[in-house]
């Protein structure tokens, strides 16, 4: 079974976490939800409603989702940056960063199992070899360059029959346009699918 934990984007630029108050918020109808806890001041800006929590510190800002495994939260956050960008177009942003963690669970236990090998010229080392005769279990990074985005896939095991799997989508947007930014954080819905399609063809399943 794989289910959809956690889901943000991140932005880093240099942002004014003060600006960041519930009722400019709700002025520029970045979201709509009441706030049920804020914080401002100069370094640090929090805002959580129901459903989502938007943190501003000076080089990071991070709007996250509650209920990742409902996507039409996924649509929210990135319309909601888009207009957060739009009010700021004079910002020099520096990355936008696409992010979902997927956990997989399946019934049998011990069903799936990484070995990672390291070859050299005169060498080969199968990794799970090395701690012949403990328990273990491996784990996977892949970084994969796919312009005009990197992405970043870390597969974890969790328990013996769980895995977690950590997907970031790295766009560099130090040389690029408000509108390919605006662009990148639009592709939000489309990289959640994806992830999962990537993580399903890890595990064998077949996309729903």
């Amino acid at each position: 079974m794989l289910d959809l934990k956690g889901a943000n984007i991140v932005i880093l630029a240099n942002h004014a976490p003060s600006v960041l108050t519930p009722e400019w918020i709700k002025d520029k109808k970045i979201l709509t939800e009441e706030p049920k806890q804020s914080f401002i001041n100069p370094t640090f800006s929090l805002f959580e409603s129901e459903h989502f929590v938007f943190t501003v510190e000076p080089v990071r800002l991070q709007l996250s989702a509650k209920a990742p495994s409902e996507g039409k939260y996924l649509k929210c956050i990135s319309d909601a940056l888009v207009l957060y960008v739009e009010n700021f177009k004079g910002l020099p942003y520096k990355a936008v960063g696409l992010n979902f963690i997927w956990e997989y669970i399946h019934e049998k236990v011990n069903n799936y199992e990484i070995k990672t090998q390291i070859q050299y010229l005169e060498n080969e080392t199968e990794l799970i070899d090395i701690f012949e005769g403990s328990s273990k279990r491996l784990g996977s990074i892949v970084y994969v360059e796919n312009s005009p985005y990197r992405l970043r896939m870390i597969i974890e095991p969790t328990n013996i029959n769980s895995f977690k799997l950590d997907f970031n989508y790295h766009y560099d947007t130090s040389s690029v346009d408000i509108e390919s930014i605006k662009n990148y954080l639009r592709e939000f819905e489309e990289k959640a699918n994806d992830s999962k399609s990537i993580a399903n063809k890890i595990f064998g399943e077949h996309d729903e």
